[in-house]
């Protein structure tokens, strides 16, 4: 663990290690009828177990572990549940649902569904708002954080609070990763580099957004993602400097993430 204090600021680092990943797995084509792209794998029949999160994982790299998110499901639930992959562009690699792929080998994941969503009017869709409600844990997949918090105030952004609310679990990785806290680095300016953010808070690149969801746990928190292999400690340092005089707050903390470490906070 780092922690480092600045000015009346304080940073923390958290270092585990996760399960390597496997990309395989056969799922079914979108139905050409659908606005989004949704994929489902797994039983068609949802489960509605009891739920006692919130629970919230946070992930370094895009893709989840097996290891912490078969922990993190243990904490939500005591039955199988169903799970929501949200994308905001198609996979690149050769599966187009590489995170149920993986997901769809613990034992208490009785559905997953991938749904790609890259316009105003899939994040409306009915039939995704539906699968929500069908849904206890949504993981945001990696890749770009803008494309996210864009879904602000729409009905998708409604059915996710909701979850939260029903005691669902919430999370993801990379991109996914970065619109857990109550401040977001959004990236929608470009991708800032901790050297550019260290000598200018307010450099072009650092552009904040308010937080998506209301998680007590990461309340006064913002997050990043590949955080030594990018070498990103400066860039939260000086998020961290600018919100707290910004907002107006006596402290404010960052979660920095290494690709293999993953965060499991339960209720």
């Amino acid at each position: 663990m780092i922690f480092q204090k600045f000015a009346t600021l304080f940073f923390i680092t958290l270092f585990a290690i996760s399960a390597a990943c496997s990309e395989d797995g056969i799922t079914p084509p979108p139905s050409p009828e659908s606005p989004v792209n949704i994929v489902k794998s797994g039983n068609e029949e949802p489960v509605n177990p009891d739920l006692n999160g919130p629970s919230i994982y946070l992930m370094g790299k895009g893709m989840p572990a097996l290891s912490s998110y078969e922990y993190f499901l243990s904490t939500l639930a005591d039955s199988p549940v169903d799970v929501v992959v949200l994308a905001g562009s198609s996979a690149s690699g050769s599966s187009a649902t590489p995170e149920c792929d993986l997901l769809m080998e613990l034992d208490q994941v009785n559905s997953c569904a991938t749904a790609t969503v890259q316009s105003e009017e899939e994040a409306n869709s009915a039939e995704l708002v539906e699968i929500m409600d069908q849904s206890e844990a949504v993981y945001f997949a990696g890749g770009n954080q803008c494309v996210y918090v864009n879904w602000r105030d729409s009905n998708l952004h409604n059915a996710m609070n909701q979850l939260i609310e029903r005691g669902g679990g919430i999370g993801g990785g990379s991109a996914g990763l970065a619109i857990q806290g109550d401040m977001i680095y959004d990236g929608c300016s470009g991708s800032v580099r901790s050297e550019e953010a260290l000598s200018d808070p307010y450099h072009e690149y650092v552009s904040l957004s308010e937080g998506l969801f209301e998680l007590p746990s990461l309340e006064n928190t913002i997050t990043d993602s590949h955080f030594s292999e990018r070498d990103r400690l400066g860039r939260l340092i000086s998020f961290m400097a600018r919100i707290s005089s910004e907002k107006d707050r006596d402290e404010y903390f960052g979660i920095g993430l290494d690709d293999n470490t993953s965060v499991v906070i339960d209720q």
